[in-house]
């Protein structure tokens, strides 16, 4: 909010004002000043009132309050790299709002919403009497703060690791047939004695050996030996007969 003025020049209601009195010309608040990033001059309690409200032609001086009920020669400020702080009415440490430390009556930094109240020294005796200080405004107030949203549901759970497959079993090696013997007219009723090695007695180890050589191709081939056992038992008839 700008700056209000409390003065009622020309009322017909109202007595004039004794020189010297003081006339209640309105208020300010500091965060109404330039911003602070343009390094702006700086102003004291005074020098704010006087830069609002003043007259030299109606006053002669100014004085300030940070109190609507009394003068308390002093005012609210905003404090370059600080935060709001009150300070005399004359108090002044820089010419401009520049770097931290400085202080000033009417500058836009911190938000500074405090009302300060401005008075003037009548200069006439022609002067109305001062009006009762207006109460302020009340800032604007902050607006809420925004809701949190609502927590996102929980991740689904992984899913389970497959279970391990088992090792497949391994199908046997494929034995190969052997060749059918070829000439076989021997007269031996048995497919043993038509394929088995022939002994002769002087070698027993090697006999044994081609021996069990047979046994196990028997046990290994059973269809193809049955069907030489076979062929074996045609060719003995066809001899007997012959």
């Amino acid at each position: 909010a700008g700056p209000t003025s409390g003065t009622l020049l020309g009322s017909p209601c109202q007595s004039p004002s004794p020189p010297g009195r003081k006339v209640f010309l309105g208020t300010w608040r500091v965060h109404d000043g330039p911003r602070w990033q343009g390094v702006p001059r700086t102003y004291t309690c005074v020098e704010a009132c006087e830069h609002l409200y003043g007259d030299p032609a109606l006053y002669t001086g100014y004085t300030t309050s940070t109190s609507s009920s009394s003068i308390t020669q002093s005012c609210q400020g905003d404090k370059w790299g600080h935060y709001c702080a009150v300070m005399e009415e004359t108090y002044k440490n820089s010419d401009t709002y520049a770097v931290s430390g400085h202080w000033s009556a009417y500058v836009k930094d911190h938000s500074c919403l405090q009302v300060n109240y401005c008075w003037g020294i009548a200069a006439r005796s022609d002067m109305p009497p001062s009006p009762p200080p207006s109460p302020p405004s009340p800032p604007p107030p902050r607006p809420p703060p925004p809701r949190p949203p609502p927590p996102s549901p929980p991740p689904p759970p992984p899913p389970p690791p497959p279970l391990p497959s088992r090792p497949s079993t391994p199908s046997p090696p494929a034995v190969a047939t052997p060749p059918p013997l070829m000439g076989s007219q021997s007269s031996s009723p048995t497919a043993q004695e038509s394929t088995a090695y022939p002994s002769t007695g002087e070698h027993p180890l090697r006999d044994n050996w081609f021996r069990k050589r047979d046994l196990a191709r028997q046990k290994a081939f059973p269809q193809y030996y049955s069907w030489l056992s076979k062929q074996a038992k045609k060719r003995a008839a066809r001899n007997i007969g012959n």
